[in-house]
């Protein structure tokens, strides 16, 4: 299901999208989401507050793997300029780039242990590469070339990422933490979430995290 909520955190509108959300991406009043897996894999778009839409060539959804292709592992998806970046885990370990306006595989980008990308809807891209943040222009043809910044983000397992025009958020999701680093120098400026047990209780309080996914600005 896709939902809206408003400030107060109360759903406002819900619209069936009928499997396993995993990406999601919003831009203007459109959020294109990535839904389903293995070979029923897809790229959908909703309609702010939630209505269905058709794709731009009119089919209700583009497919993200062709007849014949082996499935992998759907990690996250980004939009920006006409083009969807998925991040697409074991065995295939890519950044592919697909045409918004017919659903045509452009490129992909091989990336060792990709779990999720992001673009603050500008020119980077920027992409989990294992336990490190790496960035790039997003409309170089094959992402090739790392450009800006890349650092540690000092998480065992990141999972999620986020980009603004000013910071970057990165969630691990097993350890229950997010650390926020500024976009321009990779240098750590927040941190949420702290080690705890499974059984120990902890205060309500905004720095507490429990089973976090998915981030956004």
């Amino acid at each position: 299901t896709f939902r809206r909520y408003n400030a107060s955190g109360q759903s406002t509108y819900g619209t069936a999208i009928e499997a396993e959300i995993w990406g999601i991406s919003p831009v203007g009043e459109d959020v294109w989401c990535g839904r389903a897996k293995g070979d029923k894999a897809e790229i959908t778009r909703v309609k702010l507050p939630g209505l269905r839409a058709l794709m731009p060539d009119g089919r209700r959804s583009y497919p993200i793997f062709a007849d014949g292709e082996k499935p992998a592992e759907l990690k996250g998806l980004a939009v920006y300029n006409e083009k969807a970046y998925i991040a697409i885990g074991t065995p295939l370990n890519v950044i592919r780039v697909m045409s918004l306006s017919n659903g045509g595989k452009l490129v992909d980008t091989p990336m060792a242990d990709v779990q999720d990308v992001s673009t603050p809807g500008g020119l980077m891209l920027y992409a989990i590469s294992g336990t490190k943040v790496k960035s790039f222009l997003a409309d170089e043809p094959m992402l090739a070339t790392p450009r800006g910044i890349e650092f540690e983000t000092g998480l065992e397992n990141p999972m999620y990422i986020a980009a603004s025009q000013t910071r970057i958020a990165v969630c691990d999701r097993k350890a229950m933490k997010v650390r926020v680093f500024d976009r321009q120098t990779g240098k750590e400026v927040a941190s949420l979430g702290q080690d705890r047990t499974h059984d120990l209780f902890l205060p309500v309080k905004p720095t507490t995290l429990r089973d976090p996914r998915g981030l956004a600005w």
